[in-house]
């Protein structure tokens, strides 16, 4: 063979070995794409995020971030038209400062689900037809134990425990650990209700039941016997929530979830039966949904990039109508009181008003007099059919019931309400039975009810009462105000539900019907050693809670400062004396972010009463686990 041929086969060569230009490039695109996805909706993600960002939102964020540092004011690509369907963006839309509230902005960012998170949620097991009783093998959410499949074995594992463990069992010993267990947990109480980053999560339904969201379930509290019912076919976390009353012994529930392929689940409220499910009908989760006046008629909005809103015949599950809303986040949605056909729908930077026509939907953008830098965080219709809209600057805008080409809202003193909470925001606001009166909450912690029965809308009275984080996140109200028995519930943003008359303001009962951690994960566990009744938790809100089993209450609160940090593990000594708590942590993956300077800190509380008796630090990172010797003298 010659010297020619040989080279001919080499790689440097132009043979059949040899890569083309073409191909080169190609193999370029394929590493730039590496670190990305593509998802059901045509969009690539970097997977390296916490949270979903698309190429474009980062590189939105990142344009913002150089034009701060060099004192400008660069364009985000915000459209001004603010017309559906078009493209619009705004600076948040990616989870940034968008009202100046943090929960607020937060509304809807969720961090991606992993294939084994959905499949451990898809084993939930919930019979969608019941009776509402516990344990009557009917409605019930249980949870069966089975034994876990062997995995293969990887030829680099080396697990020293294992083999001491084998070797130390006695010859008289019966493995049964690969036996079938026939045994089922039920449900039986949930403590905690989703304050810190959902709003209007928190109804009446017609005959007085209480009816909220808690993670992926539906739960109805009975209000004479104060026992919880669980609507669990959900297998995600729960968003949105809206209701609908059928006489005085009903409601029908619809809840809205996040997650790849989100869902509707629309259930009764006495019986927590199933009645439809509405799929493929969102991407990514549902942030708002609400019925029709005559309940017929459920619209939802998603959290896709133009926040789809659709409308459904939810009973057929047939999908009536969709349209964009555009890209700016949505934060209300609601229907006319006496048309079926007539809805609106807020967010930042917009309020747009919609009109069911046989051509579709056809839209009425609001405008707010000049004023900038608004976000609408809820909005509702009083009896004279104007929209009352609550904002991020705290005021009360109002726009008058006349069907126009244009939606201007009413001037400040004639109509719309300036400052109506001071100088902070609005989170909701909710109408009185008979449309004369309205209630708003706020982030400062008070309750204000307005009259509108007239031109003028006059506040008739204020309340306020003590929380650990008083921002009202939600309102529901019972009855007529011209009723002595008129109350509402009070949902706030320290995971807190209170039950109040509209009368005087005082509280029902003398604590919270619900109490639970308002922020991020829960991590902390213990059970005390002596009192089988009681166990302690903690978690990235920075509190530590002590909670009775058999009354189903929490006992003990740590003060507020206490823990320095997010807790990650808890540790009683054997005679449950002391309590110590191990601080440190980071969010999201865990693996992203910096620690803050109290993190490897002990906290040493009392074991009763939570009372803080001690602080010290032993480490630069998280504690992630602590152990007591028997004795109570060493701490591991």
């Amino acid at each position: 063979m010659s010297y020619r041929a040989r080279r001919s086969r080499s790689p440097r060569s132009r043979g059949r070995h040899s890569r083309s230009p073409t191909r080169r490039k190609k193999g370029q695109r394929r590493r730039r794409h590496a670190n990305t996805k593509r998802d059901s909706d045509g969009i690539y993600w970097y997977q390296d995020c916490t949270e979903r960002e698309s190429h474009r939102r980062r590189k939105i964020k990142n344009e913002n971030k150089l034009s701060e540092a060099s004192g400008g004011s660069k364009s985000s690509g915000y459209n001004s038209s603010n017309k559906s369907g078009s493209n619009r963006t705004s600076k948040g839309n990616d989870g940034s400062n968008i009202t100046g509230d943090e929960h607020i902005d937060r509304e809807g960012i969720v961090s991606e689900r992993s294939n084994k998170y959905h499949e451990m949620m898809s084993e939930t097991q919930y019979s969608a037809k019941g009776s509402g009783e516990a344990n009557d093998g009917i409605g019930d959410i249980f949870g069966m134990l089975h034994v876990p499949k062997k995995k293969k074995k990887h030829r680099m594992e080396r697990k020293a425990w294992n083999t001491v463990a084998t070797k130390g069992v006695p010859s008289s010993a019966t493995d049964l650990s690969r036996d079938p267990i026939g045994s089922k947990l039920y449900l039986e109480h949930v403590h905690g209700f989703r304050g810190q980053d959902v709003r209007n999560n928190l109804y009446y339904a017609a005959d007085g039941t209480m009816v909220y969201i808690a993670a992926a379930l539906g739960i109805c509290v009975d209000p004479k016997t104060g026992k919880q019912r669980y609507m669990g076919e959900h297998t995600d976390d729960i968003l949105s929530i809206a209701l609908t009353h059928q006489s005085n012994r009903f409601s029908y529930v619809a809840t809205g979830e996040i997650g790849r392929n989100p869902k509707i689940i629309v259930w009764k409220s006495n019986t927590m039966e199933i009645i439809s499910t509405i799929q493929d009908c969102h991407k990514r989760g549902i942030c708002r949904i609400a019925f029709s006046p005559s309940g017929s008629i459920l619209a939802s909005i998603g959290i896709d990039d133009q926040n789809s809103l659709a409308l459904h015949d939810w009973q057929s599950g047939d999908q009536l109508t969709r349209m964009r809303t555009g890209g700016d986040k949505v934060f209300g949605l609601a229907f006319h009181p006496d048309d079926d056909n007539v809805l609106v729908s807020c967010g930042h930077n917009h309020i747009t008003f919609w009109t069911q026509t046989n051509r579709g939907l056809d839209d009425v953008n609001g405008t707010f007099g000049g004023i900038e830098k608004l976000s609408v965080l809820d909005t509702v219709f009083d009896g004279n059919g104007r929209c009352i809209a609550a904002t991020s600057l705290g005021h009360l805008c109002v726009f008058s019931a006349t069907s126009k080409k244009t939606k201007k809202m009413l001037p400040f003193g004639s109509g719309s309400i300036k400052n109506a909470h001071g100088d902070g925001k609005v989170n909701c606001v909710e109408v009185v039975l008979g449309g004369k009166h309205i209630v708003s909450g706020g982030s400062d912690g008070r309750i204000r009810v307005w009259d509108c029965s007239s031109d003028e809308i006059t506040k008739v009275n204020e309340f306020k009462f003590p929380a650990q984080i008083p921002s009202v996140q939600s309102l529901s109200v019972l009855g007529m105000l011209d009723d002595a028995a008129c109350k509402a519930l009070v949902g706030t943003r320290g995971g807190d539900v209170l039950e109040i008359s509209l009368h005087n303001g005082k509280r029902l009962n003398n604590k919270p019907i619900i109490t639970g951690h308002h922020f991020g994960e829960l991590w902390g566990l213990v059970c005390h050693p002596t009192n089988p009744d009681i166990f302690v938790t903690s978690g990235d809100d920075k509190t530590c809670r002590m909670w009775n089993i058999g009354g189903q209450e929490c006992v003990a609160i740590a003060k507020s400062g206490v823990l320095p940090d997010m807790s990650r593990c808890l540790a009683y000594t054997t005679d449950g004396t002391f309590l110590a708590c191990g601080c440190g942590g980071r969010l999201g993956s865990r693996k992203v972010g910096k620690t803050s300077k109290h993190t490897g800190k002990v906290v040493i509380l009392d074991g009763t009463s939570l009372r803080h008796l001690s602080t010290f630090k032993v480490a630069k990172e998280q504690i992630s686990d602590l152990c007591y010797s028997n004795d109570g003298k060493t701490l591991v």
